[in-house]
C-alpha cells in the first residue's frame, strides 16, 4: 500500500477513534450507592432524633452536619447508628397493577380528545375517581431509558438511547427488586424489555418484542389474553402490562392516525375491566387494590420519539382504585410532577424501601388521604434522608442551601410530633400542611442539585479525543498542501524510529495523566479494562504516527502551506465550497442552528445550484441553463416536501398534505408516478433496459397496497403484511447483484489479461464498458447504486418516492450534462456529493432529533425482530440520501477519469476525510463548551450521536474505496499515473 494510503488510512482511524474517545468520555456518569435499600436503613423519626441531638440548636450548622453524618453512617454500616429506628410506614394498598401503554402522550388521555379516544377513562378523571397527572419524563424518550427511570427512580443517560436496542440485566436498585425480595409474586405481560432488564423476577411472563413495529394488534392481543385469566387468579400481587400497539401506529401513520382510535377505544375498554373486576376483589380483600396507568413516553408530531418534543415528555399518570371512589380522588393537576416520582411513591405506598438511587420525590397529593398526616411526614423524612444520601454521594458538601432546607423540615417535624396533643386539630393540620411543603421545597431542591452534580464528564478522555482529532484534521490538510507542492509528507512513513519514538513521548505523557494529573474522573483510557487499553493503545499509536509526520515534515512544506492560505489560487466555486463547509461548522456553536441544520444545508446547496446556473446563463448556455434551473426548482421543492427541525416542524408540508387519510388516492397516484419518473430517469442515464427495476417497483407497489398504505384499483389477493411482496423485492435486488457478478466474471473471461487492458480508453465506448477492467469497476458501481436504489424505494415511506425520483433527475441532470461542462477538480465534486447528500438527509424527514428516525423502514418483509437486519434496514433507511450521493460519486469517477482513477480515489477519500474533520473536531469543542448548557441532552447530545454515526459511514466507504485499490493493485489492474496525482 502506497504511503498516501497509509496515512489516509491513519487519518481514517483517527477520526473514529479520536470521536470514540470523546463519546465515551462525553456521556455522563453518576455515582450510585451499591446494593439495595433494606428496612434497616430507615432512620429514626425527628421526635427520637431530637432526643439525641437536644443540646443543640435546631438553626445551628451543627445540627445539619450531625444530621448529615447520620445519613451516611446508616448508609455506609448498615443501619447501625445509635439511634432508635423507627418501623416503616404501614402498605396502603394490597395489589397493583400496573397499566403501561408505550407512546401515551398526555393529550390521549388529559387533553381535549379524552373523552373521544379513552371515554371511560376521562370519565372517571372527571368524576374525581382518579389521582391523575401531568409526568415529564427525561430525555432520551425511548422504551428501555424509561421504564429504567420508572422502576429506579434515576435519570438515565443518554447513551442508554444506543443501547435501547438491546437491553441489559438493570444492576441498580430498583421497585421491581424491591417486590421481589417482599417475595411478592409479580406477572409481567407485553414488552419482552422487562425481561430482560429484570431476569428471574417475574412469578409468570408472556413477552412480546417490541421493535416489530408493523404489528399493532397480534402484540397486543397476546398481553390482552393473559389479563383476565392473571386477574381472577390469586397467584399475584402485581402485575405489569404493556400496551405496544399505540406506539407501533405512531411510528407508522402518526399520532393522528385513524388507527389511534381505535387502539385506545380498545385499551380504554381493556382498563375498564381491569378496574371492575378489582373493585369487586376489593370487597373481600383488606386493603384497597391500585391500577396505575401511564405511558413510557409520548410521540412527537410525526409518530416518532426519542427527543424532548411536549408530545414526547409529557405523559399521563393516573392513579385509580376503589379507595378514591365516590369523588375522594383528585382531577388532573397542574402540579410539577416528574415521571421519575413514580418509584418513590408507589414504595412508600406499598410499604417498600425507596429504591436507594432515585431522585423521584414521592408525591404528596397521592399520600394525601391514603396516610395519615404522620405517615406523610414520615414517608417525606425517609424520601428526605434516601435523596440526602444520594445527594452526599454525588452533590458532596457544596450544596449547603439543600440541607438547610432539610434541617428545617426536619425541625417542623420534631415540632409537629411533640405538639401533636397539645394543639387544636385545625392547627396541627396546618402545621402538618407547613411541614409537608417545607419537606417538597426540600426535597426538590436536593433533587435538582444532584441532577445539576451528575454530569461527571471524564474531560481526560475528552480532551484525549479532542486531541487526536485535531492533529488528524491538520495532517490531512498538511497532506494535502504537500501534494501540491509535489513534496508528499507520506513519504517519510518509513521513519521507524520517529515513529517509535514519537509513539514512546505519547505513552509516557497518558501515563503522566493517568496517575494523577487528568482529573479525578479518568475511566476511559485509564481503567486497565481491556477496552481501555485497547482505546490506550490505539491513541499512543495514531498520535505518535500524527507527531512523527509533523516532526519529519519539510520546512519548506509549513512555508508553502503558510503561502496558500495568505494566496489561495482558487475559483469562485472552490472559494464558495469552502467558505460555506467552514460557515456551516461556525453554525453549529448555536444550539438553534444545530436543532435547525438542515437550513445551512438547503441554503448552501440552493446557492450552488443558483450559481451553477448563473454559470450557463452567463456562458449563453441555453439548454444548460435550461437543466440549471430545472435543478435549482427539484432542489426547492426537495426542501418543501418534508418540514424538520423543531421550529417548523409541525408546519403544515407537502408530505404531510400526502400522508392524511383522505388524501390516500393522491398518495396511490404519487407512489407508482415516481417509480415511473425513477425508471424512465435510470433508462435515460444508463440508455439500457432495467428489468430487474421493473419488478422490484412492481413489487414496492404491491407491498404496499398488501399493508393498506396505499390501494390499487383493482383487489389483489395480499399476503399477510405484504412479507411475500416485500420478499419478492428482496429476492429481485438478489438476482440483480447476481447478475453482476455474472456480467463481472464473464467481462474478466473475454479479456486476454487485465495487464494488457491497462492502457488508455474513452469510457463512453462499448468496448470499454464491458471489456476494459475500470468498464468492469463501471459495471459494479452502476449495479451496486440501482440496487440501492431499489430497496430505499422500498423501505422508505410511500411519500417519500418523490424523494427519490428527486434525487434521481438531479443526479441525471448533474451527472449527465451538467458536470462534464463544467469540468470541476475532483476535490470540488466530492464536496459538491457531500454536500447534496446531506441536503437529502434532511429532505428525507431526518433531523439531529433522535425522534425523527423512521425505525417502521426496519422491519419491511420481516415478520419477527432480527436485530442484524432490521438494524440494516434501518441504517440504510436513515442515510438513504447519502449513499445514494456517496455511490453515484463512485459511478462518475469510474466514467470520467478512467485514466487516473486511482489517484481521483484517494484524492476523494481526502476530501471526504476533510469533510468530516473540521466538524467533528470543532464541534467536540463546542459541546465540551455547551456541556452544562440547558439543552445538552436535548440538542447538543442527539447531535454527537448522528456524527458519530455518519463519521463511521464515512471512515467505512473511505476504507472500502482502500481496500478495493489495494485489491486492485495487487491484481495488477491499475496503472500508476505518477505524474498527476490531482487533476487541475
Amino acid at each position: 500500500m502506497k504511503g498516501r494510503s497509509v496515512l489516509l488510512l491513519t487519518c481514517v482511524l483517527g477520526e473514529f477513534f479520536g470521536l470514540a474517545i470523546f463519546l465515551k468520555g462525553f456521556f455522563p456518569l453518576k455515582a450510585a450507592i451499591p446494593g439495595h435499600a433494606t428496612f434497616k436503613n430507615l432512620p429514626s423519626e425527628p421526635s427520637a432524633a431530637s432526643n439525641s441531638w437536644k443540646r443543640k440548636d435546631y438553626d445551628s450548622e451543627s445540627f445539619g452536619e450531625d444530621f448529615l453524618q447520620a445519613a451516611v453512617d446508616l448508609n455506609e454500616d448498615g443501619g447501625n447508628m445509635n439511634v432508635e429506628v423507627a418501623p416503616p410506614i404501614s402498605p396502603s394498598f394490597g395489589k397493583v397493577v400496573i397499566m403501561l401503554i408505550d407512546g401515551l402522550r398526555s393529550d390521549f388521555v388529559l387533553g381535549e380528545r379524552g373523552p373521544d379516544l379513552m371515554p371511560f377513562t376521562r370519565e372517571l378523571i372527571d368524576r374525581g375517581e382518579t389521582k391523575s397527572f401531568v409526568a415529564k419524563a427525561h430525555v432520551p424518550t425511548v422504551t428501555m431509558p424509561r421504564i429504567k427511570g420508572l422502576t429506579t427512580g434515576t435519570v438515565p443517560g443518554f447513551i442508554d438511547f444506543v443501547i435501547n436496542l438491546d437491553s441489559k440485566a438493570l444492576q441498580e436498585d430498583n421497585i421491581i427488586l424491591q417486590m421481589y425480595l417482599s417475595q411478592k409474586r409479580i406477572h409481567l405481560y407485553g414488552d419482552d424489555t422487562w425481561m430482560r432488564m429484570f431476569p428471574g423476577h417475574f412469578h409468570k411472563t408472556d413477552g412480546t418484542t417490541s421493535f416489530f413495529v408493523t404489528d399493532y394488534t397480534e402484540v397486543d392481543n397476546n398481553v390482552t389474553r393473559n389479563v383476565e385469566p392473571a386477574l381472577k387468579s390469586s397467584d399475584w400481587d402485581t402485575i405489569i402490562l404493556h400496551y405496544l400497539g399505540l406506539d407501533h401506529i405512531g411510528h407508522l401513520g402518526g399520532p393522528y392516525s385513524p388507527l389511534v382510535k381505535p387502539k385506545l377505544r380498545e385499551m380504554d375498554n381493556i382498563l375498564k375491566m381491569i378496574h371492575q373486576t378489582l373493585l369487586k376483589q376489593d370487597v373481600d380483600n383488606s386493603l384497597p387494590s391500585l391500577l396505575v396507568l401511564c405511558g413510557d413516553h409520548g410521540m412527537s408530531e410525526a409518530g416518532s420519539h426519542g427527543g424532548a418534543s411536549k408530545g414526547e415528555v409529557l405523559t399521563p399518570l393516573v392513579f385509580i382504585s376503589s379507595a378514591y371512589s365516590g369523588g375522594k380522588g383528585l382531577q388532573v393537576t397542574d402540579i410539577d410532577v416528574q415521571q421519575i416520582d413514580l418509584a418513590p411513591t408507589l414504595s412508600l405506598l406499598l410499604g417498600h424501601p425507596i429504591p436507594q438511587n432515585s431522585l423521584g420525590c414521592a408525591i404528596t397529593q397521592v399520600l394525601n388521604g391514603s396516610l395519615t398526616m404522620r405517615e406523610q411526614l414520615r414517608a417525606l423524612q425517609i424520601n428526605g434522608y434516601q435523596l440526602m444520601a444520594v445527594h452526599q454521594k454525588n452533590a458532596g458538601k457544596s450544596d449547603e442551601d439543600a440541607r438547610l432546607k432539610l434541617m428545617q423540615a426536619v425541625r417542623l417535624h420534631s415540632r409537629w410530633l411533640n405538639t401533636e396533643t397539645s394543639l387544636s386539630s385545625q392547627n396541627q393540620l396546618a402545621l402538618g400542611e407547613r411541614t409537608v411543603e417545607q419537606y417538597v421545597i426540600a426535597l426538590h431542591t436536593m433533587r435538582d442539585g444532584i441532577t445539576s452534580s451528575l454530569s461527571q464528564y471524564d474531560m481526560h478522555a475528552m480532551a484525549s479525543g479532542m486531541l487526536l482529532l485535531w492533529m488528524v484534521f491538520f495532517l490531512l490538510v498538511l497532506e494535502t498542501v504537500s501534494s501540491q507542492a509535489n513534496r508528499p509528507s507520506s513519504h517519510l512513513t518509513n521513519a521507524t524510529a520517529a515513529i517509535l519514538v514519537c509513539c514512546l513521548a505519547t505513552s509516557v505523557f497518558q501515563i503522566g495523566m493517568c496517575s494523577g494529573l487528568g482529573g479525578e474522573n479518568r475511566d476511559v483510557l485509564c481503567s486497565g479494562s481491556s477496552t481501555s487499553l485497547v482505546l490506550f493503545i490505539l491513541f499512543v499509536l495514531i498520535c505518535g504516527f500524527c507527531m512523527m509526520v509533523f516532526v519529519t515534515t519539510p520546512v519548506h512544506v509549513y512555508i508553502h502551506l503558510v503561502e496558500t492560505f495568505k494566496n489561495p489560487a482558487l475559483s469562485i466555486t472552490e472559494v464558495s465550497l469552502i467558505a460555506g463547509s467552514i460557515l456551516h461548522t461556525y453554525s453549529l456553536a448555536s444550539s438553534s442552528f444545530v436543532e435547525e441544520e438542515h437550513q445551512t444545508w438547503y441554503f448552501n446547496t440552493m446557492t450552488l445550484m443558483l450559481g451553477v446556473c448563473l454559470s450557463c446563463c452567463a456562458a449563453c448556455n441555453l439548454r444548460l441553463s435550461c437543466i440549471a434551473f430545472l435543478c435549482t426548482c427539484l432542489m426547492r421543492v426537495l426542501r418543501a416536501w418534508n418540514q424538520t427541525g423543531v421550529e417548523w416542524v409541525n408546519v403544515p408540508d407537502i408530505g404531510d398534505w400526502f400522508v392524511r387519510p383522505e388524501n390516500k388516492a393522491y398518495l396511490s397516484t404519487l407512489l407508482p408516478m415516481c417509480l415511473i419518473i425513477i425508471y424512465i430517469t435510470m433508462v435515460l442515464d444508463r440508455r439500457k433496459q432495467l428489468p430487474f427495476m421493473i419488478a422490484s417497483f412492481l413489487g414496492t407497489v404491491l407491498y404496499r397496497n398488501a399493508t393498506g398504505a396505499t390501494v390499487l384499483p383493482i383487489t389483489i389477493p395480499a399476503s399477510p403484511k405484504g412479507i411475500l411482496e416485500a420478499w419478492f423485492t428482496y429476492a429481485t435486488i438478489i438476482a440483480s447483484l447476481l447478475a453482476t457478478t455474472f456480467k463481472c466474471f464473464r467481462a474478466f473471461r473475454a479479456s486476454p489479461s487485465p495487464l494488457a487492458l491497462d492502457g488508455p480508453r474513452e469510457s463512453g465506448t462499448a468496448s470499454a464498458h464491458h471489456h476494459h477492467p475500470r468498464g468492469v469497476l463501471n459495471i459494479i458501481l452502476e449495479d451496486t447504486h440501482s440496487a440501492l436504489l431499489m430497496l430505499v424505494t422500498l423501505i422508505l415511506r410511500p411519500h417519500n418516492s418523490a424523494v427519490v425520483a428527486i434525487l434521481v433527475m438531479l443526479q441525471y441532470c448533474l451527472h449527465r450534462h451538467l458536470l462534464p461542462w463544467l469540468q470541476w477538480k475532483v476535490w470540488v465534486l466530492t464536496v459538491v456529493h457531500v454536500w447534496m447528500g446531506q441536503a437529502a438527509f434532511y429532505a428525507q424527514g431526518n433531523s439531529n432529533n433522535a425522534a425523527s428516525m423512521d425505525i417502521s423502514a426496519g422491519y419491511v418483509g420481516l415478520d419477527g425482530y432480527n436485530l442484524v437486519l432490521a438494524g440494516s434496514l434501518t441504517f440504510i433507511s436513515t442515510y438513504a440520501g447519502p449513499l445514494l450521493w456517496f455511490t453515484k460519486l463512485a459511478d462518475y469517477l469510474s466514467t470520467h477519469h478512467i485514466q487516473r482513477f486511482a489517484s481521483a480515489v484517494e484524492e476523494s477519500c481526502y476530501t471526504l476525510a476533510l469533510s468530516r474533520g473540521l466538524p467533528i473536531a470543532a464541534y467536540t469543542i463546542l459541546a465540551t463548551i455547551q456541556r452544562y448548557h440547558l439543552f445538552v441532552w436535548s440538542v447538543f447530545s442527539p447531535k454527537l450521536l448522528y456524527d458519530g454515526v455518519h463519521t463511521s459511514l464515512i471512515c467505512g466507504l473511505i476504507l472500502l474505496a482502500l481496500t478495493v485499490g489495494w485489491i486492485s493493485d495487487k491484481l495488477g489492474v491499475s496503472r500508476r499515473y505518477k505524474e498527476d496525482l490531482y487533476s487541475r
